[in-house]
């Protein structure tokens, strides 16, 4: 795979939205990537986001290829190193790690968090919208949650993995009596798809004549999800959307059963979220660093093998998708694999709790 590989589709779209083309003709695409250093024998996906994303890559378009691709590299190291100083001030200020981890030891668990470096590698926007859910959290924390609705409305690039922990920031807001993140929310996504209207008058029509070719398409690939790998161990298919109803029932039992918690909402719900996601690629589980940084900061509180153990299913996880096929189904291990420990860590820690009172 070449290097910032999905970016190069990025660039074009750019280039396509400047010249007032429709973004979501394939064959332009492909003629216009022939601009660039693409291989003509690769095959050429179509745009494969939504109209009011489109903002975040019209600027490409007016810079020089090469230009654009070191801009894009720069930006992405930039986004993932805020990403990561944000999250690690969230889980501070929340109280939701010991830190019991020296640098270096920090350093080696995000070295093993093979995510971040794919959607480093790939030139994805998975950044933006990660910055967006971090940046939630962190507003809320400094009591600002119409910019914290904002912030998260930066994830609508990639909202088929958070629907549950939508829902369930949803409906704690409605137990609390405010909508203000909610309201930061939409109005945050009209802004994008007004700025997408003004780009691209055309944009939604052209979406939606694409669309179902498009999923036609991408209903071949091997996405890294739950209902693949049930196909793949019975040889049943199963609709990718289907374990959006129990994990919506689950992430409403939560919602209302409990009052908001950011120990519930990245420790139970956000996992959940990325676990049943009807598609996604391996880099989207970039969406679980801060689960992550959470594991592994509770598990070197108190070192154990059980523990060590335990800490290195993520390491076997990505593993299985480095040394085994070539198939993205294999990283579905990964999130599982977090999930699990996810959960192990809630219960420690809600153990611990009990006992200190």
């Amino acid at each position: 795979m070449r290097f910032l590989y999905d970016f190069y589709r990025l660039y074009a779209i750019a280039c396509i939205m400047r010249a007032g083309g429709n973004v979501y003709d394939v064959s332009l695409l492909e003629r216009e990537l022939l601009r660039t250093d693409w291989d003509p024998t690769e095959t050429a996906f179509g745009m494969p986001y939504p109209p009011w994303t489109l903002p975040f890559f019209y600027v490409f378009g007016f810079l020089p290829f090469y230009t654009a691709l070191a801009v894009c590299f720069g930006l992405s190291i930039v986004l993932l190193l805020l990403i990561v100083a944000l999250s690690y001030k969230v889980s501070c200020l929340g109280n939701l790690s010991s830190r019991a981890c020296t640098v270096k030891q920090r350093l080696v668990y995000l070295a093993l968090f093979f995510p971040l470096f794919k959607v480093l590698l790939y030139g994805q926007p998975t950044f933006i919208a990660l910055l967006g859910l971090t940046l939630f959290s962190y507003l809320i924390f400094h009591r600002k949650p119409f910019s914290a609705g904002l912030a998260l409305s930066l994830c609508s690039l990639k909202p088929q993995l958070l629907v549950p922990f939508f829902v369930v920031v949803l409906i704690w807001e409605l137990k609390q009596h405010r909508l203000l993140v909610i309201n930061g929310l939409l109005m945050g996504v009209i802004l994008q798809i007004l700025i997408a209207l003004i780009i691209v008058p055309d944009s939604f029509s052209q979406y939606l004549e694409f669309l179902p070719s498009f999923m036609t398409s991408s209903a071949q690939l091997s996405y890294p999800t739950l209902t693949q790998l049930f196909k793949q161990l019975t040889g049943i298919a199963a609709s990718p959307y289907i374990l959006l109803i129990p994990g919506l029932l689950t992430a409403m039992w939560i919602a209302f059963r409990f009052d908001f918690s950011f120990r519930l909402l990245y420790l139970l719900v956000l996992p959940l979220s990325v676990l049943v996601a009807p598609y996604s690629w391996s880099h989207d589980f970039a969406f679980l660093l801060l689960p992550y940084i959470l594991i592994c900061e509770h598990f070197f509180q108190r070192i154990s093998p059980l523990r060590i153990a335990l800490l290195l299913l993520p390491l076997f996880a990505t593993s299985i998708y480095l040394m085994g096929p070539p198939q993205e189904m294999y990283m579905i291990w990964l999130p599982l694999a977090i999930f699990v420990l996810s959960l192990f860590v809630l219960n420690n820690q809600t153990r611990e709790r009990s006992n200190a009172l």
